[in-house]
């Protein structure tokens, strides 16, 4: 059975959810996730979603703990030994902790940043400057020639989409590019106006005492547990077709409780 009642409520969704999203990209998964909700329809348009990148993923976790509850089991392996490290995540007291560390309203609008006699304009990213840098580090490194989406190029990408003016000191800076202590000044910034939008967790590791941080992705980790939910309902209409000849709609149409007899029915009568 479904691990929690609000997925059981929603098993038909569930089920349309799983079809759309195995053959989705990651900002399309996203997306479907995001849209994924008790009262909506499992796809949206893109266009009436959240496009903030904190937003997204406070929308994310708030899902998972609707849908789950709050309490979250994850695996990690040590940077230094590689020895895994199992954790337990509180999504409810890591929205409090991130929701808390929220800047105001206006921090969505156009910001200002000056340093070293740079004076720039920008913006904080949206979901749509991800989709763009990842298209054009794919276009310049085609997948069959290697990797191409290298941290560091997609890091200045993002941090250039996100500038909407640059006045240089002088006009020899005019020409070079944006110094690396000034892209460092704007990441940090970005990152203080929307703290939630690289979700990091401080982990340690029992067997060498290493410390390490780690990131944190909602959408990959709630489209896991949702597409292990999603399969183990098709299962239960497996065994039921096979043992009843009833159809996924007749089978959905059962209450759980009513759809869990039946299963037991089917246990008890196997050999």
């Amino acid at each position: 059975m479904l691990a929690a009642p609000e997925l059981q409520r929603h098993a038909p969704r569930l089920l349309r959810l799983w079809e759309q999203a195995c053959e989705a990209g990651p900002q399309e998964l996203e997306d479907l996730l995001l849209a994924f909700d008790a009262d909506g329809a499992s796809h949206a348009n893109a266009r009436a979603l959240p496009q903030g990148l904190g937003e997204r993923n406070l929308r994310l976790l708030a899902l998972r703990e609707r849908l789950l509850g709050p309490q979250l089991a994850l695996l990690a392996d040590c940077p230094h030994c590689a020895s895994p490290v199992e954790f337990s995540l509180d999504c409810r007291a890591l929205l409090h902790s991130l929701n808390d560390a929220k800047t105001p309203s206006e921090a969505s609008e156009e910001q200002v940043l000056e340093l070293d006699g740079y004076h720039l304009r920008f913006r904080r990213p949206v979901a749509e400057d991800l989709q763009a840098c990842a298209s054009a580090l794919t276009q310049a490194q085609p997948p069959a020639l290697g990797p191409a989406l290298d941290g560091a190029q997609f890091a200045r990408l993002l941090l250039q989409r996100c500038i909407l003016d640059c006045e240089p000191p002088n006009e020899a800076a005019r020409l070079a590019p944006l110094p690396e202590p000034l892209c460092q000044a704007l990441a940090e910034r970005l990152e203080q106006l929307d703290p939630a939008a690289h979700i990091r967790l401080q982990l340690h590791c029992p067997d060498c005492a290493q410390d390490w941080s780690a990131p944190l992705a909602p959408a990959p980790l709630l489209w896991q547990e949702l597409r292990g939910q999603a399969e183990q309902l098709l299962s239960e209409i497996g065994q039921l077709a096979r043992a009843f000849g009833w159809s996924e709609e007749q089978v959905l149409s059962l209450s759980p409780r009513r759809r869990q007899a039946y299963l037991q029915l089917c246990e008890e009568a196997s050999p």
